[in-house]
């Protein structure tokens, strides 16, 4: 019997060399974190961030599984496209 080893798709996306995800997260009050959506890229991100701060504004940041490195996203950095 062959023994096999279970690996996420986003994982297993990234060792691949597939396209790399970025998960969208919402900061909630009392230390929570609700997961948004994904983006495929900066741009995207850019995208979804002027949707989520219309419809509910808050403090969003961005998760790279593929570096595990997390990024507050700043309306600031839209050049005052994006309004909270």
């Amino acid at each position: 019997m062959q023994s096999t080893t279970h690996v996420p798709v986003i994982e297993a996306l990234c060792l691949e060399g597939g396209d790399k995800m970025l998960d969208i997260f919402r900061k909630e009050p009392g230390r929570g974190v609700l997961w948004m959506g994904t983006a495929k890229d900066e741009n995207e991100v850019r995208e979804i961030f002027k949707k989520f701060l219309a419809a509910n504004p808050g403090v969003y940041f961005t998760f790279d599984e593929s570096t595990r490195t997390k990024r507050t996203i700043k309306p600031e950095e839209f050049g005052g496209d994006v309004q909270p």
